[in-house]
């Protein structure tokens, strides 16, 4: 039993995506950091290797997922100390 092709086109282009970024992200540094602060240019996988470390530093592209997660504990938190009597439930359920 194969993949579906719609699934191979999206890893395909997730893939291309990433290494697009990777470029996109040498050459903004290469016209950038050396004139700014001095620095060296960088390579296409030096470049590569920066996304990686700044996607696991700082959360990668589903961080938004964990901020949702939280706001939506924070309500329910919220719910629970506000509402006498077990009526939370019935105030979450109706959001």
């Amino acid at each position: 039993m194969g993949l579906p092709v719609n699934f191979m086109m999206l890893v395909f282009l997730t893939v291309g995506l990433l290494f697009l970024v990777a470029w996109l992200l040498q050459w903004l540094w290469n016209i950038t950091m050396p004139q700014v602060f001095g620095l060296k240019e960088i390579t296409y996988w030096q470049a590569f290797r920066l996304l990686i470390i700044a996607a696991i530093l700082f959360g990668g592209p589903n961080s938004h997922v964990a901020a949702l997660l939280a706001m939506t504990y924070q309500k329910a938190i919220i719910c629970v100390i506000a509402s006498p009597g077990g009526a939370w439930q019935s105030q979450m359920l109706n959001r």
